[in-house]
């Protein structure tokens, strides 16, 4: 329900602005700049991203720091260029402030736009150190999903058994969740 998404933090935007400026408006940019990444709106993701980052720099928090970048990073790679070092960046930043779940989606980004771009050695990399770091701090609804983009690229590298096996896991297993059924 895209069109209600956009409106409900569109109007926590607008409510948050006639305060005075701090954290939970910056987090509320990177909830806009997600959505707009989510909908490929690459300049709208860049400038809330953006937004986000500067504003939670000015009030110290470096959480939303850190996913900032990652989504400035992946806007990077849909307007065509390499956002892998800032994704980078933003999971240094995450794995310092002990934000877990963004590592865990950072690394998920990086894997899927690999597998996109066939490049597997990359695909492969990101997918076993977002994996380690999921599971060991217990991300199992991103776990579920790095493990559908494994199910991905070895359906490309033509391993079809190891592909259904981790598709089949993800459907049934004790990550299974709606999004990750989809994937």
């Amino acid at each position: 329900n895209g069109a209600e998404g956009d409106r409900h933090i569109d109007e926590a935007i607008s409510v948050l602005s006639a305060a005075p400026p701090g954290t939970e408006l910056a987090e509320a940019f990177a909830a806009r700049a997600v959505r707009d990444m989510m909908y490929w709106r690459a300049s709208g993701a860049s400038m809330w991203a953006h937004r986000a980052a500067d504003l939670a720099r000015e009030c110290g928090d470096d959480k939303v720091v850190a996913y900032s970048l990652m989504v400035i990073g992946m806007t990077e790679f849909l307007q065509g260029r390499d956002g892998t070092g800032t994704v980078e960046q933003g999971i240094e930043m995450a794995r310092a402030a002990g934000e877990h779940h963004t590592v865990c989606v950072a690394y998920a980004n990086l894997a899927e736009t690999a597998v996109e771009r066939r490049d597997h050695d990359h695909a492969l990399r990101y997918l076993d150190h977002g994996s380690a770091w999921a599971d060991e701090h217990e991300v199992l609804s991103v776990l579920g999903y790095l493990t559908s983009v494994r199910s991905r690229l070895e359906l490309d590298r033509g391993r079809w058994n190891d592909a259904d096996a981790l598709a089949t896991s993800v459907l049934t297993g004790p990550a299974a969740s709606p999004l990750n059924q989809l994937n």
